[in-house]
């Protein structure tokens, strides 16, 4: 490595005793000076060596050696806090003399920014600490007179600050003391114009005291009078409530009523509608009965009139035979058949039919065309008859409301 030492010492003046020292980088055979940043640095160009440094910790961010050569450009361009922080970063090196010379570069950077900071609690904090890192690079070379010169300065600047403080406090404290007289005459004289003017208060107050227990009892007058009529207002409003309560649930009582008549009104019209319904459910069975009742007398004299030229067909062809004499306890033929008539006239149609199918079948042994007629005629009539007896319990019963 190349190293080279800047010295900025100037004595005569105390505050300027800081020399800044520029390390550069082992350059590859293959790279110029320029591109170091070195150059640029040793010309003046503080600036560009500095863009060029920074450039090269991107690079190589844990780079001990560039964080010091950033450092030292930024110092040349008084941004302090930025050298601070690049001579912080170059303590860490493992390198005895570039540590050294960070501390000292470090302790510079403190010295400059505690001479700038307006707050003398800042700038005693950055002188202190600026004192212990000239006393570190001491640690690391005990020969460094540079170090040992800078540290004795800022001792004394510390020291003529600190004496500075106690001038400054002893004037305060003068100047306290003075102003405190001033303000305890100020308030004596204070006070006994406010004993003079607490005098006239107490009589003004007095007298205010006399008006205030006349007033407070006139006052205590008009509230017994307003008492009483809050009183007789809120026993008014009372039974104002009480008759709007009464309101209320009669008015309740009503809108009760008049929804249960409502309700019988709807159940009554639900009825009148459902006996409708039953009546035209009877109404029309009634007449699909006499409709078949009808239809089957007409089918039966039908049959009838079919059947009267064969019956006479064959009475003609039989003789008239004597009529037998009835035993007793038998029934005669006429009365059989007067009979026969009357259980007929009993039996429903369609059970006629079937009966006078079955006495034509009986009589020629064989099913006649109109015997067949009628048994077809008795079965349709069973089966619309269960359909007009299942048909009412279908009808969906109709709702007015």
């Amino acid at each position: 490595m190349l190293w080279l030492l800047l010295g900025e010492k100037r004595r005569g003046r105390p505050r300027g005793a800081v020399a800044v020292a520029l390390i550069a980088l082992a350059l590859a055979p293959r790279l110029d000076a320029a591109s170091s940043g070195l150059q640029d640095y040793q010309s003046g160009n503080y600036d560009r060596a500095r863009k060029v440094f920074e450039q090269q910790l991107k690079k190589s961010p844990d780079s001990r050696e560039v964080q010091f050569n950033a450092g030292a450009s930024a110092y040349k361009l008084g941004d302090f806090e930025q050298a601070i922080s690049h001579f912080t970063s170059a303590l860490l090196s493992e390198d005895n003399k570039l540590r050294e010379d960070a501390a000292y570069n470090l302790a510079n950077s403190l010295v400059r920014r505690g001479e700038a900071a307006k707050d003398k609690p800042a700038k005693k904090s950055d002188w202190k600490n600026a004192i212990e890192q000239y006393t570190e690079a001491l640690n690391l070379d005990a020969k460094n007179q540079q170090a040992k010169e800078n540290r004795d300065i800022v001792k004394k600047l510390l020291e003529e600050l600190d004496k500075q403080e106690k001038q400054q406090d002893k004037k305060q404290d003068q100047k306290k003391d003075q102003k405190d007289q001033q303000n305890k005459d100020q308030k004596d004289q204070q006070n006994k114009q406010d004993q003079q003017n607490k005098d006239q208060k107490d009589q003004q107050n007095k007298q205010d005291q006399q008006n205030k227990d006349q007033k407070d009892q006139q006052d205590k007058q008009d509230q017994q009078n307003k008492d009483q009529k809050d009183q007789q207002d809120k026993q008014d409003q009372q039974n104002k409530d009480q008759k709007d309560q009464q309101d209320k649930q009669g008015q309740h009582n009503k809108d009760q009523k008049d929804q249960q008549d409502k309700q019988g009104q709807q159940n009554k019209d639900q009825k009148d509608q459902q006996d409708k319904q039953g009546q035209q459910n009877k109404d029309q069975k009634d007449q699909q009965d006499k409709d078949q009742k009808d239809q089957q007398n007409k089918q039966d004299q039908q049959n009838q009139n079919d059947q009267s030229p064969k019956s006479q067909n064959s009475q003609d062809q039989k003789k008239p035979a004597a009529a037998p004499t009835p035993t007793p306890g038998e029934k005669k033929e006429g009365d059989v058949k007067a009979n026969a008539g009357e259980e007929k006239k009993d039996q429903k149609p369609e059970e006629q039919g079937a009966a006078a199918a079955a006495e034509e079948q009986g009589k020629d042994g064989e099913m006649s065309a109109a015997q067949a007629r009628a048994l077809l005629k008795s079965l349709n009539s069973e089966e619309e008859k269960v359909n007009l007896i299942q048909q009412p319990t279908s009808q969906e019963v109709l709702r007015d409301w």
